[in-house]
């Protein structure tokens, strides 16, 4: 007697539309190996539930990480602020040297994100962005490191992992002792 094996195949497809804002959740379902075999349940309204739960989240995530990119691209120490989580020595930190972020024209883009975990309270994300300001250009590699606060995400500390000069860029960035990460 043959077994029939029948699969259901659920994908979730982040599509990369306008830096990443569109998703979207497709359910395959593979044929059988039998014409009389029933096809698979397709998923259960709570199992999309979930699935679209997760994309909620990890868009909030990465929206909270452009918006501090921005807020830094722009020079807006109050839309900084508004990334920033309330009781981290991060936001010490900007509120009481915030204006010497932006003493230089400071451009970051960011060029890849990655949710590495999450838990209902807190969430970490690696990622790449180049930053170019006066004294040339680098690509860093960053952890950041989010807590939930009330229906948000924000960052609590980032940690800068690593940090390459990109060649022809300028001077600078060759010694990182005296370099802020914020």
């Amino acid at each position: 007697m043959r077994k029939v094996i029948s699969s259901l195949v659920t994908l979730l497809l982040l599509t990369a539309c306008d830096g990443g804002k569109v998703s979207q959740v497709v359910n395959v379902v593979l044929p059988s190996s039998s014409p009389s075999s029933q096809p698979a349940a397709p998923p259960t309204p709570a199992a999309q539930v979930a699935a679209n739960a997760q994309v909620s989240v990890d868009a909030q995530i990465r929206k909270t990480v452009e918006d501090n990119i921005n807020a830094i691209n722009t020079q807006d120490l109050t839309a900084l602020l508004n990334t920033i989580y309330p009781d981290s020595q991060l936001r010490r930190d900007l509120e009481t040297y915030g204006n010497q972020v932006f003493m230089g024209q400071t451009r970051h883009h960011l060029q890849e994100l990655n949710i590495t975990s999450k838990s209902e309270a807190s969430a970490s994300a690696s990622l790449k962005r180049r930053v170019t300001d006066i004294t040339g250009t680098v690509d860093e590699e960053a952890l950041y490191i989010l807590r939930k606060s009330g229906d948000r995400w924000l960052i609590a500390d980032i940690n800068i992992q690593k940090q390459t000069r990109v060649a022809g860029s300028g001077a600078g960035f060759d010694d990182f002792s005296d370099f802020e990460d914020f």
